[in-house]
């Protein structure tokens, strides 16, 4: 991907100016100067969060380009980007960062977003194999503490509801709409989280130390293998599912606790008069099955003629001894008698 450049966006009526500070390079229009401090101090604190976090050194050069809204940042990098702070070209080593959102939002979420944007960088140079969006999205989440307790609720009526995005559909590209996208990041941060937590103690730094350089280049791979992805979400949402998805849907909404109990009542009892019912199906089809291989057994079977018609046609052919040869006939002498026995003397 070619670098990114304000050039392409403004003519040369407009002032462009570019300084060099500490590691980074800016490019910015002249009516951004004044936000170039508050910038600095908050990339600043955002790489020591990741290097904190990671237990890794992070002093990469890079360059930042500060536009002056979300329109000119969807000209540079892309639609998706209509509600970003900020964005990072990875392959370039670029921050894109929309100063009209830092003006509106406060110190805390502008740091957290700087975070996430530079746990994007840490990646892509310590990786040397591509992963998943979700996974790549998920541990620069868990990396900026990127996580907002209204997630818990969106989450766990996705689990509830059996409308959780399934991870193959997020190998490569997020949702443009904003509760799919919403929920997609729920669930990369909940994965990822759990993956680290069920293998590798709960230690991120073990688990980047698994996928990173060249001698994880196949454990990074790995997770694009449709078994072991599979696996992965199976267990995932098994440990989700019931009681706890349930508590954490009731504690997690902002409504009233009763009306949300209700709600989910309502929601376990379709869930379980649906199952019942496919449960009911299913047997029934497996009695008439059964039924219908009774009758076929039935009426297939052979009558007593069919039956003596069916030996007669396997019994195997007579074998015929051959004739003997006529024995020649002889004249036969007649017999001879047998001597006088010997008279006793008186």
């Amino acid at each position: 991907m070619p670098r990114k450049s304000l050039s392409t966006l403004y003519s040369q009526d407009i002032v462009l100016s570019s300084t060099h500070q500490r590691l980074y390079e800016f490019q910015y229009l002249q009516k951004n100067k004044g936000q170039l401090n508050l910038i600095i101090k908050n990339l600043d604190a955002a790489r020591r969060s990741v290097a904190r976090t990671v237990a890794d050194a992070f002093l990469i050069r890079m360059e930042i380009i500060l536009v002056p809204d979300a329109k000119a940042l969807m000209q540079m990098v892309g639609d998706w980007a209509e509600h970003s702070t900020a964005v990072v070209i990875s392959s370039t080593q670029q921050m894109i960062i929309n100063c009209d959102a830092i003006q509106t939002q406060s110190s805390q979420v502008i740091l957290q977003v700087l975070t996430h944007e530079m746990a994007h960088l840490y990646l892509s140079i310590r990786l040397k194999a591509p992963i998943p969006r979700w996974l790549n999205e998920g541990i620069a989440m868990r990396i900026a503490g990127d996580w907002n307790p209204h997630y818990h609720s969106t989450l766990a009526w996705a689990v509830l509801m059996h409308k959780t995005i399934p991870l193959r559909n997020l190998e490569s590209s997020f949702p443009v709409e904003a509760n799919y996208q919403q929920l997609a990041y729920c669930e990369s941060y909940s994965v990822t989280d759990f993956i680290i937590r069920k293998q590798f103690a709960g230690s991120l730094p073990l688990f980047l130390s698994t996928i990173s350089g060249t001698q994880g280049i196949n454990n990074a791979q790995s997770y694009f293998q449709y078994d072991y992805r599979e696996s992965i979400e199976y267990e995932w949402l098994k440990s989700n599912y019931g009681v706890k998805a349930l508590v954490s849907a009731i504690l997690s909404e902002n409504t009233p606790w009763v009306f949300v109990l209700i709600l989910t009542i309502i929601a376990w009892i379709s869930i379980l008069r649906r199952k019942r019912q496919q449960r009911r199906i299913w047997a029934l089809e497996t009695q008439i099955e059964q039924m219908r291989h009774d009758y076929e057994s039935i009426a297939k079977e052979p009558t007593n003629e069919e039956i003596e018609e069916e030996v007669l046609r396997n019994l195997p052919p007579e074998k015929h001894s051959p004739t003997p040869p006529p024995i020649a006939s002889f004249p036969m002498k007649p017999p001879v008698p047998p001597p006088p026995e010997p008279k006793d003397s008186e």
